[in-house]
C-alpha cells in the first residue's frame, strides 16, 4: 500500500493506493482521493493502511470461506512512522488527532490478522496507484507488475 501527501492541489486530499496479491499474481488493486485532508506524510499513510487492512480482511473472509486457510495478511510500509504508529496503543501527541475510525488497524495487528512489513519506497509496487510515475518509473511499475505475476 502507498499514499502521496496532499496531491490533490486543489482540496490538498491525498491518495491512497494498494495491490492485493496472492502469491506473485495480483488479484485486485485500488486507488482512490481520501476523505479528509491528512496533516502529514504518516497521517497519509495511516489512512491507506486502514483502508487497506478494511480490504484485506474482506478478502481473507472470502478464501477463509472458500476453505483456502489464511491467517493473517502482510501489508508493505514504506513509512517507518506510520508502522509505529500502526503497532503502539499509546497515543502519541502527534498523532492523537488521527480519528478513531483509522485505529482499528492497531486491533487487527493485536489480533494477528495483519502483519506490517518496511519495504524501501522504491520497492513498493503501489506507487503507481498513488503518484504521477515519468516514463521511466512507469516502464519499472509495469514491468514489475508483469514479473509478478509471470513467477
Amino acid at each position: 500500500m502507498d499514499a502521496d501527501y496532499a496531491g490533490d492541489t486543489s482540496t490538498r486530499r491525498s491518495t491512497s493506493g494498494y495491490l492485493m496479491m496472492i502469491g506473485t499474481s495480483p488479484t485486485s488493486w485500488y486507488s482512490k482521493l481520501q476523505s479528509c485532508v491528512a496533516t502529514s506524510t504518516a497521517e497519509a499513510e495511516y489512512y491507506s493502511v486502514s483502508d487497506c487492512a478494511k480490504h484485506s480482511l474482506w478478502y481473507m473472509n472470502v478464501l477463509n470461506e472458500l476453505n483456502i486457510n489464511i491467517k493473517y495478511v502482510t501489508i508493505n510500509v514504506d513509512n517507518k512512522a506510520t508502522i509505529y504508529n500502526c503497532q503502539n496503543q499509546s497515543i502519541n501527541p502527534k498523532s492523537k488527532h488521527i480519528d478513531i475510525k483509522y485505529h482499528h488497524v492497531r486491533s487487527l495487528i493485536k489480533e494477528n490478522k495483519i502483519k506490517l512489513r518496511y519495504i524501501k519506497s522504491c520497492d513498493n509496487l503501489a506507487d503507481g496507484f498513488t503518484k504521477y510515475l515519468n516514463n521511466t518509473l512507469m516502464d519499472k511499475f509495469r514491468n514489475s507488475l508483469l514479473t509478478e505475476m509471470n513467477h
